[in-house]
């Protein structure tokens, strides 16, 4: 999963925000808050911004790569 959604995000050039799940309301905001603190999928914490939004009747989780922390 975490490749398929750098593939998917980085060509963008990274910073584009994509809709990567449409769920119900509590498992939206859990998926966003996985994804932003790196427990999701192994992907590493701080390379991707998360929120869940409400449109019409469904919850949608948003993400955008904003990659890890330069050393």
């Amino acid at each position: 999963w975490y490749g398929g959604i750098l593939n998917y995000l980085i060509p963008s050039g990274g910073g584009e925000w994509a809709v990567v799940a449409n769920q119900k309301e509590r498992p939206a905001r859990a998926t966003a808050n996985l994804i932003r603190t790196g427990k999701y999928a192994d992907m590493p914490a701080g390379e991707f911004e998360a929120v869940s939004r409400r449109v019409g009747d469904e919850y949608r989780v948003y993400a955008r790569y904003v990659g890890g922390e330069s050393s």
